[in-house]
């Protein structure tokens, strides 16, 4: 409870109290720094959590490779990675991809999120293609960004496509001057009727 609220040194004394910790009590803690921006927290708990001989397990690394993802720890991130799969024997999901590819993109190693998606067990989901497209536009490579606002409206085209999603792809059309997709986009949002529609107001056509 602390820790989702941010209170981390409520939790943490709360956690000290503890007679007995397990993997979900060392688990709770570690994700609780990872949410709340406190990487390297999150990592020193995770050492403590292994001295203690606590194995961790897939939830553990989701919050680790978050640590690493959130406080720009590469290099530590895939570290964590293998570890995670190497020594702990546990299949990477979703949500561990997802964290690699934002860590990675996050740091504008754009092509290298791209080869890890490509080798990934799972076909990409919409959450991580945004992620590279978003940082795309970050870091300003439109020629990627549009190849991936490809696959990112391929992943949803079996569902409805989230507002969020169509906003961030009429975007990367217009910083590319693709005004007619712009157009496409823009129509269809409106017409979703989504209160998010908002969010558009600052593309311009021609």
């Amino acid at each position: 409870m602390y820790a989702k609220c941010g209170i981390m040194d409520r939790a943490r004394l709360v956690f000290d109290k503890m007679p007995q910790k397990d993997v979900i009590s060392w688990t709770t803690l570690i994700v609780g720094h990872a949410i709340n921006g406190e990487g390297e927290e999150a990592l020193l708990a995770f050492s403590h959590m292994r001295a203690e001989g606590i194995n961790p397990n897939c939830v553990t690394f989701i919050g680790v490779l978050s640590a690493c993802d959130h406080s720009g720890l590469v290099d530590v991130g895939k570290k964590m990675y293998t570890m995670m799969i190497e020594c702990y024997d546990i299949e990477p999901k979703i949500e561990h991809y997802g964290c690699i590819v934002d860590m990675l993109a996050r740091a504008g190693m754009l092509e290298e999120a791209k080869r890890f998606m490509e080798k990934m067990s799972m076909e990409p989901n919409g959450v991580v293609w945004r992620m590279l497209v978003n940082a795309c536009r970050v870091h300003g490579d439109s020629r990627l960004g549009l190849s991936s606002v490809d696959k990112l409206m391929e992943a949803n085209k079996s569902s409805v496509m989230a507002t969020e999603d169509r906003v961030l792809c009429a975007n990367v059309f217009a910083e590319t001057e693709r005004w007619n997709e712009v157009l496409h986009e823009r129509t269809i949002i409106v017409s979703q009727k989504d209160p998010k529609e908002a969010g558009i107001s600052s593309i311009l056509t021609q």
